[in-house]
């Protein structure tokens, strides 16, 4: 997941033109490796309208972040590689992205570059802003996980200025979600990104997790069972008590959708956490704010 979301920064920015010029793309990128955290390397080409990285390296002390191939184009590539301003809009696509977990050892490292790949993510990112509303649309953010899981992600915030780096510093503050939709499918998602998470804080170090699982759910399924009327349904409620009971392991399809009229931002949110030091009227924090959350257990596909 990393290494997908590494190349996710990566690709901020191109220009949507018929000839896309190899230093346009050279630039956009060394901008932005500049600001990583860890030193990245990749072959760079110009391919018709497209920037393309191939063969992208990142090196940590005992890790690896390898991809294959990074496309992107869209509007705002100049202003990106001299301001750092994101572009106006953007169509990434990332092919086979992992993580390999080194050893030192020359041998079992040439093994675990080799099992990566059955672990490779690849995914695909649209989205765009309307300067004349301020409006950032998420038209997709698709995440293909090995086997038969994957995400899918829309979103709308408004409040969102990129006309320059100074109103893009003051609209963090005041941008606002006005809807989200996210599809997962999972048959081993969950284990793999949530479960130790969830485990590790969720129980001391000296529970049997198989013995305190149980305990675990029903605390869980008492607090969703509280949450306000106003932006749960009762059906949304029992949906996610269902896949709470398929703890540890769900399998199936869930949809979560959000809607927030009036939209919701850090303007509502940090004004209560610090009046109250925590969230102490949920109704009035997401007043306005609709979440629904769908499950649906099933058998992998044969």
């Amino acid at each position: 997941m990393r290494a997908l979301v590494a190349a996710l920064m990566i690709a901020v920015a191109g220009p949507a033109v018929a000839q896309q010029s190899p230093a346009t793309c050279q630039d956009s990128w060394d901008m932005l490796a500049r600001a990583m955290p860890i030193a990245v390397s990749a072959e760079i080409t110009a391919e018709g309208p497209l920037c393309v990285a191939r063969t992208v390296e990142a090196n940590e002390s005992f890790a690896q972040i390898l991809i294959d191939r990074i496309t992107w184009e869209g509007q705002g590539l100049d202003r990106f590689a001299e301001e750092g301003i994101p572009p106006r809009s953007l169509m990434l696509t990332v092919e086979r992205a992992r993580t390999v977990r080194l050893t030192g050892d020359l041998r079992t490292d040439y093994v675990r570059r080799a099992q990566a790949l059955n672990e490779a993510v690849s995914g695909r990112l649209e989205m765009r802003w309307d300067q004349l509303t301020n409006r950032l649309f998420l038209d997709a953010l698709n995440l293909d996980f090995p086997g038969e899981n994957g995400l899918r992600m829309s979103a709308q915030a408004g409040g969102v200025d990129l006309s320059s780096m100074s109103t893009l510093r003051t609209s963090l503050g005041s941008a606002v979600l006005a809807s989200m939709t996210v599809d997962v499918t999972t048959f081993g998602l969950f284990e793999t990104y949530l479960l130790e998470r969830l485990v590790l804080t969720a129980m001391a170090p000296d529970e049997d997790p198989a013995i305190s699982m149980p305990g675990l759910v029903a605390d869980l399924s008492r607090q969703i069972e509280a949450l306000p009327d106003s932006s749960f349904t009762a059906e949304t409620r029992a949906e996610m008590i269902t896949f709470l009971e398929d703890l540890p392991s769900p399998r199936g399809d869930l949809r979560i959708s959000v809607t927030a009229d009036p939209p919701f931002g850090w303007i509502r949110l940090v004004p209560n956490w610090l009046n109250s030091g925590g969230v102490r009227n949920p109704e009035t924090l997401l007043d306005g704010v609709r979440i629904r959350f769908e499950y649906t257990p099933r058998p992998p596909a044969q």
